[in-house]
């Protein structure tokens, strides 16, 4: 199961943004930045976005896979 944290720090590369931030959640090993978070979850499908976001979060289930072995 994947483990969802939520964490401040002063030094998490967001796998989204890829941009150094101090809060946010973490995913299985995997910090994703607030804004990035509120990004993903209210982006459109129709949002020229959508598709940079699920690039991006094929990061997250690669991570999860890996995990796993």
């Amino acid at each position: 199961m994947a483990r969802l944290a939520y964490k401040k720090s002063h030094q998490n590369i967001c796998f989204i943004c890829e941009k150094e931030q101090a809060s946010g959640i973490t995913i299985s090993d995997q910090f994703m930045c607030e804004e990035c978070e509120r990004n993903v979850v209210s982006t459109d499908t129709n949002d020229a976005k959508y598709l940079f976001y699920l690039h991006q979060l094929e990061k997250l289930k690669t991570a999860l896979i890996t995990n796993k072995e």
